[in-house]
C-alpha cells in the first residue's frame, strides 16, 4: 500500500509503463502476423519503405503500418512518461515494478 501521495503517485505511473508494455507486447504479436502476411521483412533497414510498396498489392501491409506506427507512439509515450518521472521524482528505477509492488523482488521479499 503506498505510505504517501507521492508512492501512490509512483505506482499509478509505474502500472502506466507496465500496460504501454503489455500493449506493446500484444500490438507486437499482432503486426507479426500482418507483416508475414503481407510477404515484408520486418528486420529489412527498409522496412516502412517496403511496407508503403506493398500496400496497393497486400491490404495487410497497411495493417501492419498502421499497427507499426501505434508501437512507435506507445514508445514515444514510454519516454515522455520517463522524462516525467525524471523531472518529478528525480529517477526512474531499473524496474518500474517497485513502484507497483509487484516485481519478483517484492515478492520475495514477502515470502519469508
Amino acid at each position: 500500500m503506498a505510505k504517501s501521495t507521492r508512492d501512490f503517485h509512483k505506482r499509478e505511473l509505474g502500472y502506466a509503463l507496465a500496460c504501454l508494455d503489455k500493449a506493446m507486447q500484444r500490438t507486437l504479436d499482432l503486426k507479426i502476423m500482418f507483416d508475414e502476411a503481407s510477404g515484408v521483412d520486418p528486420m529489412s533497414d527498409t522496412y516502412v519503405a517496403d511496407l508503403q510498396a506493398a500496400m496497393p498489392k497486400h491490404p495487410h501491409a497497411q495493417y501492419a503500418m498502421l499497427l507499426h506506427a501505434s508501437i512507435m507512439a506507445a514508445l514515444q509515450s514510454q519516454s515522455f512518461l520517463h522524462q516525467f518521472a525524471k523531472f518529478a521524482w528525480g529517477k526512474v528505477p531499473p524496474k518500474v515494478e517497485r513502484w507497483t509492488n509487484t516485481g519478483q523482488d517484492y515478492k520475495k521479499a514477502h515470502e519469508q
